[in-house]
């Protein structure tokens, strides 16, 4: 990392006191097909009205500004490329990430993000990643659609009680491709010793808002962030603002077609 983005400085308060992150649960999205990580840490923010506590400084993601994402109504605050959202209640972090990485920098990005995620003291890492249904193999086809990825016996158990199996053997380099963030993440997160465990979706590219409500759910089982009677299906989700131009967008001038 470059002097002028040290670690220390890397997290940038929104308001009030310096955070402390430590033995919590961090989520993130891995961005990628359908973009399902970021539509369910959307969802989750949303839903358990999870408080923006600031952003972090990183030079290798590409710059964004944009209106408010997440609440109701939008009042015109300022979204920007990486986010930090914390429930001090539960322990639970999410680092929504809003654009993607530049190009040639995701091995820096990798070791950036997990070097903080190391001297912040994150207890666990959970990393939300789609990829393409179209590489499935026989035995994938039918059945559950997700999978998971662990680097630690005790993520594998959580992973397990909600119901996910592992990913196959035969399907790792074709989902953790070479080069990608997430296989950076992997392997950075292998060498620094931190636990991590990737929530595999196989999806299509389209209007994938029902696959960010699923990995949502899988997510809230193993963090109970949005409801207390122990049944997901007590939940009442609150879409955020943003998923409005998803399902009531104007549609495109007849003339872009002539």
């Amino acid at each position: 990392i470059n002097a002028e983005y040290g670690i220390e400085s890397m997290f940038v308060v929104a308001q009030g006191e310096q955070a402390s992150f430590y033995s919590d649960t961090l989520i993130l999205p891995s961005l990628s097909i359908g973009n399902v990580g970021q539509l369910a840490i959307d969802l989750l923010i949303s839903t358990a009205e999870i408080p923006r506590i600031g952003f972090l400084n990183e030079p290798n993601v590409l710059p964004l500004v944009g209106n408010d994402a997440v609440s109701e109504k939008p009042d015109g605050t300022i979204a920007v490329n990486l986010e930090v959202y914390r429930l001090s209640s539960s322990k639970v972090t999410f680092l929504q990430q809003r654009a993607p990485v530049i190009k040639g920098r995701n091995t820096a990005f990798a070791s950036s993000i997990t070097t903080w995620i190391k001297e912040a003291q994150f207890a666990q890492v959970i990393l939300l990643l789609s990829t393409n249904a179209a590489i499935r193999v026989d035995s994938q086809l039918k059945g559950s659609q997700m999978r998971f990825i662990s680097t630690s016996d005790t993520l594998t158990s959580l992973a397990e009680s909600v119901g996910l199996t592992p990913l196959e053997d035969e399907s790792y380099a074709e989902v953790v491709k070479k080069g990608t963030v997430t296989m950076n993440i992997i392997e950075q997160c292998k060498s620094l010793g931190i636990k991590l465990l990737v929530v595999v979706f196989f999806v299509s590219e389209g209007n994938n808002i029902s696959d960010g409500i699923s990995t949502a759910n899988v997510v809230n089982k193993m963090t109970n962030l949005c409801y207390s009677s122990g049944s997901s299906d007590s939940i009442k989700w609150r879409f955020p603002n943003c998923w409005g131009s998803l399902q009531e967008g104007p549609p495109l001038d007849r003339i872009l077609f002539l």
